[in-house]
């Protein structure tokens, strides 16, 4: 250690502690994103598209747009992945604990500063906040940044110095105070601190300079000047300002309750959600949580010196909507207060050593080690908890959606190299969830490892013509639910074991030769004819058919039995090639006819992801037919093609060069009288 600047050397060391806490393992710890990560990251690709806003519209409720466009930024430098998804919350983490450093220097000392840092750099909610890609990561921050404006404004160090303001801390001061309403709508209690803070100076007749009140009132202008979008979108959209947000947060079902749980969540349980604690582990421990007690009294005893009592004072009002919250208990209510818990804890310890070493000398020499002590000590119940209790527990796989990012992790690692089909049942997005494509794709850091998308149930992908490949299943118990002529291409195939995945999520494929041989038996065995109306008129069609968009249709697989009753549900198993770039609208479609232009029943599907197809990839589809209940017996013929969903233009059918229509028909079902 330095001699000459041991402070600065141990400074140095835990600084380098709190950034490995917050990086180790940072692409699978957490082991996917929550719903709260994902409601930022639909923000962020909404912003992608230039849709930004003050607050963005989530279900019923609103969010603020700030730490979505840090996200956006991220991406465009770094691309996407788990780890670039976070590491915007890292930074701002690490920021906000050296702010939290140097104001607490500022106003106690190195000692206490270093107490403070220390602490808060091993803490467990902490660390697991810089983790995590939601909002109120940059809350800490904006709560920090407005007070040491506000500090330098007033030159308020260990003492309050009369000194002449300065225009340009005082344009700080408004600018950030007004900049954290859009952060969140915490920024209304950065603002009423600011306001408590700066009446709490005139009051007390501190020793200010006396135009700092002039300077006030410009501090005031330039925080109504910046808040103007923030009350004109507040106006236009009340339900989703931060307002409605605050609101929704403080309606406690019972005051007394709230207190308790708040002060339970801080000193003995905890937050009980899995996505933000390790259940019933509490914000403090036992050393600490005294150390806060006895640093809120002492501030609130000593109210006259503003270097004390501002601090706990805005500790004290940040807790409220833990302590008068709607969620109970939760660590997201109290992130606001988080650097000034740790700040009042810093400035308690650096007291208590102090006074200890006065009664007993040899405390000078031991208080170091006491420091060390107790920062070792909460760093090894961090480290414990956070890398391996929390994370093992069930109910936080599943809020992290951990099976995705242990497989967006495996396809990091293999995909670029191998082929790759996921077969997932979620391809869409939903107002609840993104799709898969959508959701692997933030996970994944590769940004050169090609997937394909198909939903296994209807449809399958044989990616490459065959060749060695992997399908991923996003849900392994889908292969029961798969149709049989889909299933007999996966039964029997080797897995790739995936640690912390299922058996057979991945398995691998190599079926070039079976591929080749059912294509061939499919040119001779399905004989397909052109539609009546085609140029050229009916006739046989010689496979593959040829088609727009890429497509080439390569045969069908009749059901053993084609005898229906009406009510009946007709699959028609279709086998497709991918030639080209396919229009990622594509849609298929299938009739049951009557009579070449009588259209009795129909259906569109398509379960791939059209856009993922690459060249040569052959995929099966399953398409069902629901016959009427009032289908009279007789014959019917069964047609197929392909149409554009946006424009609804079907695609053309090629006979070499020459075009024939736009549909195929297949064969004849017939339907029997009911019973």
């Amino acid at each position: 250690m330095n001699k000459r600047h041991p402070h600065l050397a141990l400074l140095t060391v835990l600084l380098l502690l709190a950034v490995l806490l917050r990086l180790w393992n940072l692409g699978t710890l957490p082991p996917g994103f929550s719903h709260p990560e994902l409601d930022v990251l639909n923000i962020m690709a909404r912003v992608q598209l230039g849709e930004v806003v003050v607050f963005h519209q989530l279900d019923t409720a609103g969010q603020e747009t700030v730490f979505s466009v840090l996200q956006a930024f991220a991406v465009a430098l770094f691309g996407d992945g788990l780890i670039t998804l976070r590491l915007p919350a890292v930074w701002i983490g690490l920021i906000t604990l050296c702010l939290t450093y140097a104001m607490t220097r500022r106003l106690y000392g190195r000692r206490a500063g270093l107490l403070a840092f220390g602490l808060m750099a091993v803490g467990f909610w902490p660390v697991l906040l810089s983790r995590l890609a939601i909002r109120e990561t940059l809350v800490p921050l904006a709560v920090l940044a407005a007070l040491l404006a506000f500090f330098n404004a007033f030159h308020v160090r260990r003492d309050v110095s009369p000194d002449p303001p300065v225009t340009a801390s005082y344009t700080a001061l408004g600018l950030l105070t007004a900049l954290s309403l859009y952060v969140h709508w915490y920024g209304v209690f950065v603002a009423l601190v600011i306001t408590l803070a700066t009446a709490y100076l005139l009051l007390t007749r501190q020793r200010i300079s006396r135009r700092a009140t002039g300077y006030s009132a410009f501090a005031i202008l330039v925080s109504i000047i910046t808040i103007v979008p923030y009350v004109i979108s507040t106006l236009r959209a009340p339900a989703l300002s931060g307002l409605a947000g605050l609101r929704q947060a403080l309606t406690p079902a019972s005051a007394p309750d709230s207190i308790i749980d708040g002060l339970a969540a801080l000193f003995f349980r905890g937050d009980f959600d899995p996505v933000f604690n390790l259940p019933g582990r509490p914000l403090l421990g036992l050393v600490s949580a005294i150390l806060f007690a006895g640093g809120v009294i002492v501030g609130l005893r000593r109210w006259r010196h503003p270097t004390g009592f501002i601090p706990v004072m805005a500790a004290l009002v940040g807790l409220i909507p833990l302590l008068l919250g709607a969620q109970t208990g939760s660590f997201l209510a109290l992130v606001g207060a988080l650097p000034l818990i740790y700040l009042v804890i810093g400035r308690a310890a650096d007291l208590g050593l102090s006074a200890l070493a006065v009664r007993r000398p040899i405390f000078h020499r031991v208080a170091p080690w006491l420091m060390v002590a107790l920062v070792a000590v909460n760093l090894v119940w961090t480290a414990g908890d956070l890398f391996i209790r929390w994370p093992a527990r069930p109910d936080v796989q599943e809020a992290y959606h951990a099976s995705r990012g242990l497989l967006a992790h495996h396809l990091d690692r293999t995909a670029a190299s191998l082929p790759t089909t996921v077969c997932s049942p979620q391809l869409f997005d939903t107002d609840a969830q993104p799709g898969d494509p959508h959701l692997l794709d933030w996970m994944m850091q590769r940004q050169d490892a090609s997937l394909r998308y198909v939903d296994c149930a209807n449809g399958l992908i044989v990616a490459a013509g065959g060749a060695r490949q992997q399908l991923a299943f996003t849900d392994p118990t889908i292969f029961n639910r798969m149709h049989a002529v889909l299933q007999s291409w996966l039964r029997g195939r080797p897995e790739i074991p995936v640690p912390g995945l299922p058996p057979s999520s991945v398995v691998e494929l190599n079926v070039q030769r079976q591929l080749e041989n059912t294509v061939g038996r499919l040119l001779t065995t399905a004989p397909t004819g052109f539609a009546p109306e085609s140029p050229g008129g009916p006739g046989a069609a010689a496979l593959p058919v040829r088609m727009g968009g890429n497509l080439s249709f390569l045969g069908y697989v009749p059901e053993r039995d084609l005898n229906y009753a009406p009510g009946d549900v007709v699959p028609i198993v279709t086998y497709w090639r991918v030639d080209g770039a396919v229009p990622p609208d594509v849609r298929l479609f299938a009739h049951v006819l009557s009579d070449p232009v009588a259209i009795v029943a129909q259906t569109q599907a398509i379960n791939v992801w059209a856009s993922t197809l690459r060249n040569r990839d052959v995929f099966i589809q399953v398409m069902y037919v629901v016959l009427p209940d009032s289908v009279p017996p007789g014959a019917y013929d069964i047609s197929i093609g392909a149409y554009l969903a946006d424009s609804q233009a079907r695609l053309p059918i090629f006979d070499g060069e020459q075009r024939r229509g736009d549909r195929l028909f297949l064969y004849q079902i017939t339907v029997t009288a009911e019973g």
